[in-house]
């Protein structure tokens, strides 16, 4: 039993495919408004730019970095985009690319203090959330 449970269990990507699988048949049965379509939707465009967002984190760690401001700079440029859009009569297109403009100078700034300065990843990173 033990050893199929660790040929099943060899790649933890299918342990965790599992573990959804059994999490979302448990919330399920306990309540049935759990599975309806229009609540999976509303899961999915809650969830979709956190997952977006992770993607971009996950490369950065993957090479051995860190990046603990990436959600200052998306707070960042939320409120670049609503004040653009919002107070300043700017058209929603322009906002946002003055936003992806300002979130890729924020990465410009540390990584330039990251690969010229010899600053450590963490202290940059955390002096650029402030």
């Amino acid at each position: 039993m033990k050893a199929a449970l660790k040929k099943v269990f060899k790649h933890w990507e299918l342990f965790l495919v599992i573990f959804l699988i059994v999490e979302c048949a448990v919330f399920g049965i306990v309540n049935p408004k759990f599975l309806r379509p229009e609540k999976l939707m509303n899961s999915v465009v809650n969830y979709i730019s956190v997952c977006i967002i992770s993607l971009f984190v996950t490369l950065v760690m993957i090479t051995g970095g860190i990046d603990i401001q990436a959600p200052s700079i998306i707070g960042l440029t939320s409120i670049v985009i609503g004040v653009l859009w919002s107070d300043a009569g700017v058209n929603i297109w322009v906002a946002t690319l003055c936003a992806v403009v300002i979130a890729g100078l924020c990465g410009l700034l540390s990584g330039f203090f990251i690969a010229y300065c010899g600053v450590q990843p963490m202290v940059v990173t955390l002096g650029g959330s402030f």
